[in-house]
């Protein structure tokens, strides 16, 4: 039998203690809650992903699509009353690339909070790099010591040059995979012209922001990555344990791309590992994959599973 009494306190004490973070990509939308479990520890509650595609169209229009806002309102106020439901009242809801482009983004901003009543923070492209790194350490493992990390977003790609948990270089490059998507691949299958052309662009975006060396680790984060090391292991359903700390080589990266060029959109549905609504843009991420690789003269990289909402969310419950 439990006191009736106490059953208040420890709810307020679950929902003091408990956190939520609502990232609006350009691509997708995730919602991560967590749980502080000690003074500098905490654990994962729930973490989702939908594909909402609020970039769609945008890199020819400059703005977001009527269509594109309504999907993505309806998504992130659905992964907010899951977060209530699991005792997160208060959710940080923080918008990246397409929010920082579109010339409609205040009028998206208001509309999100008028339906949701939750005010969005649109973080600038170094304020992401920053929390991405973070998130990538969240997790431990093989990311300590010296460390580059990329982010690869639905409309911008984070850099971040760190050791030990601290950063001493970070970049935001106006390269992602709905944006690269759009520009080389509108159908499929691809030809291999089209791949050759994407990868040299991505190179050369990479090169004008300042991208290159040779870093004692390589790391990736974002769906791409994620999806990619499932796809390696053939993962139904999609296990973020089995993904974290995985490498992708060189040889992995290039397959994948002759595969998800060859396939039509309905058989990279079927590929096993491959996230659900990731078909449109796998092959212009894993092409940014490669880009990266090369020009960090890499011959793998680690995959890490955690990313911006864990940095943020950390952030959060500390």
């Amino acid at each position: 039998m439990t006191d009736g009494k106490r059953c208040p306190e420890a709810a307020r004490k679950r929902e003091m203690d408990r956190k939520a973070v609502l990232e609006i990509g350009t691509n997708s939308v995730k919602l991560l809650v967590g749980e502080r479990t000690g003074a500098s520890s905490w654990k994962v509650v729930f973490d989702g992903n939908e594909v909402l595609r609020l970039g769609e169209g945008l890199g020819g229009s400059g703005s977001l699509s009527p269509e594109a806002m309504d999907r993505t309102v309806r998504g992130a106020g659905d992964f907010l009353r899951k977060a209530r439901t699991l005792g997160a009242p208060s959710v940080f809801a923080a918008g990246t690339m397409a929010l920082r482009r579109a010339s409609n983004a205040e009028a998206f901003a208001r509309r999100f909070l008028e339906e949701t009543g939750e005010p969005l923070h649109v973080l600038s492209g170094e304020t992401e790099a920053l929390y991405s790194y973070r998130g990538v350490l969240s997790g431990g493992g093989g990311f300590a010591g010296e460390c580059t990390v990329f982010d690869i977003g639905g409309g911008s790609t984070e850099v971040i040059w760190g050791r030990d948990g601290e950063i001493f270089r970070k970049l935001s490059a106006d390269l992602g995979v709905v944006s690269l998507s759009e520009m080389f691949f509108p159908g499929a299958p691809s030809p291999e012209e089209d791949v050759k052309e994407a990868v040299s662009f991505v190179r050369k975006v990479l090169k004008g922001a300042g991208v290159g060396g040779i870093p004692p680790l390589l790391a990736g984060t974002g769906g791409t990555v994620t999806s990619m090391a499932a796809v390696k292991l053939g993962l139904r359903p999609y296990d973020g344990n089995a993904v974290q700390g995985q490498l992708l080589s060189l040889e992995e990266v290039q397959n994948q791309i002759r595969l998800y060029a060859s396939c039509s959109m309905e058989m990279r549905r079927n590929i096993p590992g491959l996230s659900p609504k990731r078909e449109e843009v796998i092959l212009a991420g894993a092409c940014i994959v490669l880009g990266m690789m090369q020009s960090f003269s890499a011959a793998s990289c680690l995959v890490s599973d955690r990313g911006l909402r864990h940095g943020l969310l950390e952030s959060l419950l500390q």
